[in-house]
């Protein structure tokens, strides 16, 4: 049986996609689709960026990462 925070985040990516387009016109919701959320374990990301350089043979740089944070007293 689901509970209450499963139902809650599967409304996440809506309400993601939603945002977007409510605060950037360029964001079309007839064109781009619902955006994916995955949570990956400790480690899984830093596997993907290292998987990205090597196979787009690019500098570490290229690849641009949106930061997330959970604690707002860290933010700047």
């Amino acid at each position: 049986m689901a509970n209450f925070k499963d139902h809650e985040a599967a409304k996440a990516p809506a309400k993601l996609q939603n945002g977007l387009c409510r605060l950037n016109e360029e964001f079309n919701p007839q064109r781009m689709q619902i955006p994916i959320i995955r949570v990956l374990g400790p480690g899984m990301f830093g596997e993907y960026k290292q998987w990205r350089i090597e196979v787009t043979s690019s500098g570490s740089g290229q690849g641009k990462v949106p930061v997330l944070m959970k604690d707002n007293a860290s933010q700047e």
